[in-house]
């Protein structure tokens, strides 16, 4: 995923530009086109399917993605169960965090907790990631603070210490509990808003298949009750300063 430089003979190569000369121009930020066959000089035609690969290997890409969420679902969906993603990235307080201008995002350790622990934010019903390695690339400032006896906990919060931070995620499927989990979850994230009305008729149930076939998404309809919230703050500080203004 992202081969750019990193393309390596033994794996099926993915990047967003063909100067690279992958095995296939993919663009992670959009959902995959699963079910289509891609043309490849190598492997022929390939048709991407869900479950069909063992791992993927992303080194110093997730950084440049803007929709994330999109990306990790693709990749959750092409590995098979006990499939595993290994991931490089930068970490949050390092030079090579900001330095690039193509990075749209840093990684700490809780980078991780939406497709792991929290996976029901991504409305996964099937399946979540499991951290099973997570290591730290010291700087060598963050070396000479160890040398000296900094703890762990100490180092990661001291700027420049830590340069980039690997991670590998395995996939696994939902137990009958966690699907409890994500249905009551879903099922409070679909009440939609409707513009222009107020009270009772203000929201409406939506099940979760009508609301992926409209576009009251989960995002759409996070993104509704956010923008609500800052009107009704704004129409406060409007009213404040009014009041204000007459008692002058």
């Amino acid at each position: 995923m992202g081969s750019g430089k990193d393309w390596r003979a033994e794996y099926f190569n993915v990047d967003i530009s063909s100067f690279w000369g992958p095995d296939a121009v993919l663009d992670f930020d959009k959902p995959l086109p699963f079910g289509q066959a891609l043309q490849t000089r190598r492997f022929g035609d390939v048709v991407l399917e869900k479950g069909s690969f063992d791992e993927i290997v992303a080194n110093d890409v997730l950084e440049h993605i803007p929709n994330l969420m999109t990306a990790m679902t693709s990749c959750l969906e092409l590995l098979s169960p006990g499939g595993e993603f290994r991931i490089a990235v930068p970490y949050d307080l390092s030079w090579g965090a900001w330095q690039d201008p193509t990075h749209v995002r840093a990684f700490n350790e809780r980078s991780w907790l939406y497709y792991t622990d929290w996976f029901w934010y991504m409305s996964w019903t099937e399946a979540r990631f499991d951290v099973v390695l997570l290591d730290l690339g010291l700087s060598a400032l963050g070396k000479k603070l160890k040398d000296q006896g900094m703890s762990s906990e100490e180092i990661v919060c001291h700027a420049r210490a830590v340069d980039h931070m690997r991670v590998v995620l395995r996939k696994r499927l939902l137990t009958d509990a966690e699907k409890e989990q994500v249905r009551v979850y879903l099922t409070r994230q679909s009440q939609a808003f409707v513009p222009g009305q107020e009270g009772e008729n203000a929201t409406v149930p939506l099940d979760f298949k009508t609301a992926q076939s409209t576009e009251y998404s989960v995002a759409t309809l996070r993104l509704q009750r956010w923008s609500r919230a800052r009107k009704l703050a704004r129409f406060v500080r409007g009213g404040l300063k009014k009041i204000a203004k007459g008692l002058r």
